[in-house]
């Protein structure tokens, strides 16, 4: 079940995270809580922000880990006399904003390999990093790949869970107007599942399982959380902010892209081309 995102209130900037990307910023809400947040850029409407909550609404109905999101508001006024880069200039900062949760004692997916049954145990989920190479050729990730993972693995008892992170430059980066159903944009060398770990975990599944197996569990669920992402569509979009402009219009044709049958049929084709 997904619920709407909590709103909060930006108290104080702890630091700039620079990236080769947003650049995002590090603050402490009102429920003193750390978030990592990025600015609209002053776009409206604000692309990059809705991507990151429509993603993460649909990764959660995935059933793949996401760090707790929310709504966020920060003061302007908290900008002034700090050194921040062109991301962070105030007006960027008028609307609501998306601010992700920042885990404790998460470390970034780095060159890591896994050699047998035993490295899989220590992994509380290993088979989601398949299922989010999967989810980027739906949604056209266009950021995650090999060099710029955005995968956090968390702690979870003793074991790592793997969660998916940044998700503004997806849906191929495009003005949700120019999708087109006709085509796989995400390609082979700019997807997760081209990582060491992300091989050893398939190669291991695939002595464990069979092949034939594999491919039924996989399609069974994408199939089955298509349908449970169609059904909780509309509870989405009104969670988004009205004040990112993610209007009418828009809302069709990212229904209509996400949902489209031939599409999506051609997306798991892609993905066991890939997996082969």
């Amino acid at each position: 079940m997904i619920t709407a995102p909590k709103h909060k209130n930006v108290l104080s900037i702890e630091h700039e995270v620079r990236t080769d990307g947003h650049s995002p910023l590090l603050v402490i809400a009102d429920d003193f809580k750390k978030y990592i947040i990025k600015s609209t850029r002053g776009h409206f409407p604000s692309y990059y922000i809705i991507n990151e909550f429509l993603c993460g609404y649909l990764l959660k109905l995935w059933e793949i880990p996401v760090p707790e999101f929310a709504s966020l508001t920060l003061n302007p006024d908290l900008l002034a006399g700090r050194d921040f880069s062109d991301y962070h200039k105030p007006h960027f900062y008028n609307n609501i904003t998306f601010g992700s949760l920042c885990i404790e004692k998460a470390v970034e997916m780095g060159p890591q390999r896994i050699r047998n049954k035993y490295d899989l145990k220590k992994f509380s989920n290993p088979t989601d990093l398949l299922k989010i190479g999967l989810f980027d050729i739906w949604i056209e990730n266009t950021d995650r790949k090999p060099t710029n993972n955005n995968i956090l693995f968390s702690f979870t008892g003793n074991q790592l869970t793997i969660n998916a992170i940044d998700h503004a430059f997806t849906f191929d980066s495009l003005s949700y107007s120019d999708l087109n159903t006709e085509y796989i944009v995400n390609t082979w060398n700019d997807n997760i599942l081209e990582t060491d770990l992300a091989k050893d975990i398939l190669a291991i599944l695939k002595k464990d399982h069979g092949w034939i197996d594999l491919i039924r569990q996989f399609g069974d669920k994408y199939y089955l959380c298509i349908e449970n992402c169609k059904q909780n569509f509309d509870s989405i979009v009104n969670f988004i902010p009205d004040e990112l402009g993610f209007n009418t219009d828009l809302n069709k044709y990212v229904r209509d892209f996400l949902f489209n049958e031939k599409r999506n049929k051609n997306v798991f084709t892609e993905f066991l081309s890939r997996i082969s």
